[in-house]
């Protein structure tokens, strides 16, 4: 699939998106002036400042924050001897206090801890604390902030996210997102701030600015040209620990016109102007090299933007260890992702493929903006504000970002109008208000922070109304099967829609009973799995099933439903079944799926394809 995109070079051809994506693991190398010292314009590192002279009697002295962050960060790097204690510490500096609480992140917390040293959890939050704890605010889309073109609402809008960060116990923010919109298919469209990069670029120093004003390091994200989730994960669906790429994955097509012109800005204002502390990779290919290990973009970043922060991948962006560090990745995402990356690393340090003073620019860039921001010295709180803190932020968001295309008189409102409100989302049973909207809502993923008190518009319009004002759903609403019917789930968990008892086949609350015979014998549906996305071809295999699994998330390694398919939503798969009533009664279905058609028969057999 080719995609045209804006900006050419001097040939003046437009510039191609060859999908056909991948995940990396790779980084950024960051210029940065600090006690005298000069940027190293060729590495992309940054130079060792020329006077630091810590207090004859400091032990520590790293930990004093009367230096400057760049002084601090040499102090550290002289107590340390041997490079694989660099490599060790460059490692664990990347940890997630929250998350990683295995092994492997225990023993890098108590790594840092011996350097006097904190991890520190971090999170998604585009538009606020993803996921919710149900403490924060459900802010309005990043989109709408910018359609309000007001740099000062930014700032606030911002600030109230870094600090709601800050009082959850969270010191780092896996946002703003500064993708472009370059179409509305985009699945992340709710994340950014929209299709123009002067707009864009403008929104992304006050926002930047604001959250970090809060003691929290901003991670820009996703650097760079990012425009399409499809097939991110490529085709060959499995995770790549090795020496070799697994992955077949989309390749962005795109001159390095459009990339400055158009994809470009808003990053670099996040960098230049609003000093954010991290920048995480895109996954797929830029012209033929992994977002994640691009020498031009991520040289552009560290060199030519002078950047003084970390570069990350993108979950679970990650393949080669050395090439990704080498082109200039500073840190890890994941501690169960890395599998060997010390042992290479320092192998790649004995065999002269990786610098020392590139592993000095890993540690110095991930901790130079923690002390920049203050993170360190006003560490994260665990109290939570309280849920109305930001609701005036929160509101004025929406207020000023609205559109008012045509007003015949109804507006402002009044006690006297009559009004009529119909839609089952304006009302108690909207989509989002429910606690399945984490896997129901439009705005899944990074960006969904679950709403904690929701006013609907219906609730919202009979305060202004009053009395006359009525509502009717209209419809059954378009939210998923209710409790117990719906089986909670993470975002990149196998969800069952339907799920019964392996041994009865019966619902939750029994109230359902599924079988693949009419006789109501066999519990269970059968599914007919087929390796192309519309149920064409011949049949890859059939086996029974206990709940419609609609998840194929095998580009962060779990196991598609069925040994044999291609991955990368390349298949399709046919449920046949029964379903028996247990008792008489209204029963509610729906069908949430990536489906190009779904029929059901009267019978009760459900053709679904993927």
């Amino acid at each position: 699939m080719h995609l045209n995109h804006g900006g050419t070079d001097k040939s003046r051809k437009g510039a191609r998106l060859q999908l056909g994506l991948a995940a990396a693991l790779c980084g950024t190398a960051l210029l940065l002036t600090a006690c005298g010292g000069s940027s190293n314009s060729s590495g992309g590192t940054v130079t060792p400042p020329t006077i630091c002279t810590p207090a004859a009697d400091e032990v520590q002295p790293w930990l004093n924050t009367a230096y400057t962050p760049a002084c601090r960060a040499q102090f550290l790097l002289d107590s340390i001897s041997s490079v694989e204690d660099k490599v060790a510490l460059a490692l664990a500096l990347g940890t997630n206090a929250g998350s990683e609480t295995g092994a492997e992140g225990t023993a890098a917390k108590q790594l840092l801890a011996t350097y006097g040293l904190s991890a520190y959890t971090r999170k998604d939050g585009p538009a606020g604390v993803a996921d919710g704890s149900g403490h924060g605010t459900a802010f309005p889309s990043p989109v709408t902030v910018a359609a309000s073109f007001d740099t000062t609402l930014a700032a606030s809008y911002g600030a109230a996210i870094g600090q709601e960060f800050h009082d959850l116990g969270y010191g780092m923010v896996y946002g703003p997102a500064m993708d472009i919109l370059r179409t509305w298919h985009f699945g992340r469209a709710a994340e950014g701030y929209g299709e123009d990069p002067f707009l864009a670029a403008s929104m992304a120093r006050p926002i930047v600015d604001g959250m970090q004003s809060q003691n929290v390091v901003a991670v820009i994200k996703h650097f760079a040209a990012y425009t399409q989730e499809a097939g991110r994960s490529g085709e060959d669906g499995k995770p790549s620990f090795t020496s070799t790429y697994a992955y077949t994955g989309n390749d962005v097509i795109v001159s390095r016109r459009a990339l400055h012109e158009i994809y470009f800005p808003p990053f670099k204002a996040a960098v230049q102007s609003g000093g954010a502390g991290g920048v995480m990779a895109s996954f797929p290919k830029i012209n033929g090299e992994w977002a994640a290990e691009n020498p031009y973009t991520l040289g552009v970043l560290k060199t030519t933007w002078d950047f003084d922060g970390f570069a990350i991948p993108d979950y679970p962006s990650y393949f080669h260890p050395v090439q990704c560090v080498s082109a200039g990745m500073d840190a890890k995402i994941n501690a169960a992702f890395p599998i060997g990356t010390q042992d290479s690393l320092v192998q790649a340090l004995y065999e002269g493929t990786l610098s020392e003073e590139r592993v000095n620019d890993m540690i110095r860039r991930q901790l130079m903006p923690i002390w920049r921001v203050g993170l360190d010295a006003n560490p994260p709180t665990e109290g939570g504000p309280a849920v109305t803190a930001n609701r005036a932020v929160a509101v004025e968001a929406i207020t000023k970002g609205a559109v008012l295309l045509k007003n015949a008189g109804v507006l402002p409102m009044s006690a006297t109008q009559t009004v009529a409100v119909i839609g089952a989302q304006a009302g108690n049973d909207a989509n989002t208000a429910t606690l399945q909207a984490r896997v129901n809502t439009n705005l899944y993923g990074a960006a969904y922070v679950r709403p904690v008190n929701l006013v609907t518009p219906f609730t919202a319009i009979q305060a202004k109304a009053g009395a006359n004002a009525t509502y009717s759903s209209g419809t059954l609403g378009v939210g998923a099967l209710s409790t117990p019917f719906e089986v909670m789930s993470h975002s990149w968990t196998p969800a069952g829609v339907l799920m019964v008892d392996d041994a009865t086949g019966l619902s939750l609350d029994s109230s359902l009973k599924l079988t693949t015979d009419l006789e109501g014998v066999t519990p269970g549906l059968t599914a007919t799995y087929y390796n192309s996305p519309d149920l064409s071809g011949s049949v890859l295999g059939t086996q029974t099933e206990y709940a419609i699994n609609f998840s194929d998330n095998s580009g962060i390694g779990i196991p598609l439903p069925y040994s044999g398919l291609a991955g990368d939503h390349q298949w399709s798969v046919a449920w046949s079944g029964y379903l028996n009533p247990q008792s008489t009664g209204t029963y509610r279905f729906t069908a949430r799926v990536r489906a190009r058609t779904v029929t059901t028969s009267a019978c009760g057999a459900t053709r679904t394809p993927w």
